[in-house]
């Protein structure tokens, strides 16, 4: 029963980063969850993370990134560590959780002064980095600031990540520098995430050995975000009839993707036999029955689960924007005109939030949230 599956998949996901969630607030979140998403009113109580994106730029052009500037925002339209630094504050008040990512943050020069006014204000935090622009100093910086947990992206074996990343040199970059943080033997737990590309996808118990000799807290191979032709001429009919053209940017998802529904199958069904036998616990993101994985990964992605991201977790763009998820770039306000709580249960974002709830977009069938 996928609906089942999905309750399980999100709560495995929600007790990895069981650090930056009070149990009281979980509770009583997940208490109230169904009685606001069986309700008609569309509101929601305030949301658990906030996903801050810093910065449109990277370092790196990772084939299969999702991230597309030109819908997000220029690096002269950013926000400035100021403008970040009073949403901080805000934010404190409300006891937000804060997932710090881009684009690469570690790209902002300010990126310490961010981290430091939250951990000043006693917030919970992570952060998400390719881990290339990182080195000794600034590895004793993040130390100091002290996140829960930091994600690094490693995408397979040198030659592989590498070739995926179009920048030489970029694994052993990553992995010196993921040696050198766990040597610091500090209380943040490391992760390591995976998307799983038409170019890693025979390297899965590679990349778990790789995990294994880093010794890091969790290994996460994330199903890729992807889209075809078709599905894509079909989410943008439906937006435009459910939404206003002004507020809506489109899809930020892959498009390249060849998929191959046999071939993904049994190398991901050899993985997940595999799994417990790596001492780095091992999971997939979201977690998918065979049929599900089938789907997936076939030329027509048919999901029956939920969206409940939207209930309970949002986006923050570069400018200010606020988007339910950052492959859906519709703005439902901007933190830089209206406080958070404000624009959390607007009409748009109740409006949204029943939509969805009626049936998912068809660019939604993919979404690595569900």
């Amino acid at each position: 029963m996928p609906f089942i599956t999905q309750i399980k998949s999100q709560i495995r996901q929600i007790l990895l980063f069981r650090d930056i969630f009070p149990v009281q607030k979980l509770f009583s979140g997940m208490l109230t969850l169904p009685f606001e998403y069986f309700g008609n009113s569309g509101r929601a109580g305030l949301p658990w993370v906030i996903n801050l994106l810093v910065t449109s730029r990277c370092n790196l052009r990772c084939e299969m990134c999702s991230f597309d500037a030109s819908k997000f925002c220029l690096e002269a339209e950013e926000l400035s560590a100021d403008q970040i630094t009073d949403f901080i504050s805000y934010a404190s008040k409300k006891k937000f959780n804060i997932f710090l990512s881009g684009g690469e943050p570690f790209l902002r020069e300010d990126i310490f002064t961010i981290m430091e006014s939250i951990k000043k204000r006693a917030l919970t935090f992570g952060i998400c980095t390719n881990g290339t622009l990182l080195n000794e100093k600034k590895l004793e910086l993040l130390c100091k600031n002290s996140p829960e947990f930091i994600i690094f992206s490693l995408l397979g074996d040198k030659e592989v990540h590498d070739s995926i990343t179009g920048v030489p040199g970029s694994f052993e970059t990553l992995v010196a520098n993921i040696k050198v943080l766990v040597s610091m033997r500090h209380k943040i737990k490391i992760f390591i995430n995976c998307p799983i590309t038409q170019h890693n996808i025979h390297q899965l118990p590679e990349i778990a050995a790789i995990a294994d000799k880093l010794k890091i807290y969790m290994l996460r191979f994330e199903h890729l975000n992807f889209i075809t032709s078709q599905e894509e001429q079909a989410h943008f009919l439906e937006c435009q009839k459910s939404f206003p053209v002004d507020n809506y940017r489109g899809l930020s998802t892959y498009r390249r993707f060849t998929p191959g529904a046999n071939h993904f199958f049994d190398a991901i069904s050899r993985m997940r036999a595999m799994q417990n036998s790596f001492k780095t616990p091992v999971h997939f993101k979201p977690s998918l029955e065979d049929s599900e994985i089938r789907s997936w990964y076939s030329n027509n992605c048919i999901s029956k689960r939920q969206c409940f991201f939207i209930w309970r977790s949002l986006f923050i763009l570069p400018n200010g924007d606020v988007v339910p998820c950052q492959f859906m770039v519709h703005k439902m306000g901007s933190i830089k005109d209206d406080n958070l709580d404000v624009i959390w249960n607007n009409q748009r974002f109740r409006d949204f939030r029943l939509r969805l709830k009626r049936r998912l977009l068809p660019g939604c069938a993919r979404c690595c949230k569900l």
